[in-house]
């Protein structure tokens, strides 16, 4: 066990005194872990959350399936030109795709919310007004965790 012992310039604190600085000593702890979270920066502005990580399927498209990687890429395994970054602003999913052939990439901003265990993801399209439930897929995860790490 650890005691803490506060001595003063006179050799004494009163009780009071401790507590403060006791209280300020949680302050400091507490801000300093507050950035301890699941998620981290990803430039811009923007912050990756470790929720998206992996592999997802649309109910009404099982076989096309979009993978967000830790570094802030995705991509898609039916159409590999399909691909681009992804971050979380102002709690907005923000995608934007790479152009196919020329032009300006697309960006589609997503409202989000995730139900069992973070396993399944509502989407809602901010400015094209389309919505999509995707499943989380297991599966792919393990091997996508030995491709992330490489």
């Amino acid at each position: 066990m650890i005691k803490w012992y506060f001595i003063s310039v006179k050799g004494e604190i009163g009780i009071k005194k401790q507590i403060e600085v006791v209280g300020i000593f949680l302050m400091i702890l507490s801000v300093g872990l507050s950035g301890c979270t699941e998620q981290k920066t990803n430039g811009e502005n923007g912050i990756l959350d470790e929720r998206f990580i992996g592999t997802w399927y649309n109910e009404s498209a099982p076989l096309t399936r979009t993978t967000f990687y830790s570094n802030g890429t995705y991509g898609v395994n039916s159409h590999p030109s399909v691909q681009g970054t992804w971050k979380i602003v102002e709690g907005i999913l923000i995608v934007e795709q790479e152009p196919l052939l020329i032009g300006n990439p697309t960006i589609y901003e997503y409202e989000f919310t995730f139900s069992e265990n973070d396993n399944k993801l509502f989407l809602s399209e901010k400015n094209f007004e389309i919505t999509s439930t995707v499943i989380k897929d297991t599966t792919w995860d393990v091997r996508l965790k030995q491709i992330d790490k490489a």
